[in-house]
């Protein structure tokens, strides 16, 4: 048979292979966020970024100071790396981040000094010391750009 068919069954390869694909996403975009995320300031949003390893968790703060809980979904190792995207609002970025701090069961684990921050086209990206919390335990983040004297 010409044309590609597959012999005699009149399907193509690619095509069944598009179709099983198709078949399987609706699966993967109805698995559930592995973290729960509440931002203390209304006007702030925080979402979960599907993307490579790890968890990236985009944050939207307006004001440039705030406050999030992140809590797993299941009592698992948290995936590695953690990180956090800052900025503003789309197409503005944090420029700076003089305080961060993660804690787990209200103590500090760690300050920025401690983390790796990297400005990006769009977002000032962080990424948190792979030992920041305990499988199953909330993170508690709060983030000031800079400080108003």
């Amino acid at each position: 048979m010409s044309g590609g068919w597959h012999a005699g069954r009149g399907v193509r390869p690619v095509a069944l292979a598009a179709c099983i694909a198709a078949m399987a996403l609706p699966a993967i975009a109805a698995q559930p966020a592995p973290v729960s995320l509440r931002t203390e300031r209304t006007e702030d949003v925080a979402r979960v970024v599907r993307e490579g390893r790890g968890l990236t968790i985009a944050i939207t703060s307006v004001s440039g100071i705030g406050r999030m809980a992140i809590t797993p979904t299941a009592r698992t190792p948290w995936p590695s790396p953690l990180r956090l995207r800052l900025r503003y609002a789309p197409g503005r970025p944090f420029r700076t981040l003089e305080g961060l701090d993660v804690s787990v069961d209200g103590i500090v684990v760690a300050t920025r000094e401690a983390m790796r921050v990297e400005a990006r086209r769009d977002w000032l990206e962080v990424v948190l010391p792979a030992d920041v919390a305990e499988a199953g335990k909330p993170i508690r983040v709060q983030w000031v750009d800079a400080y108003r004297r």
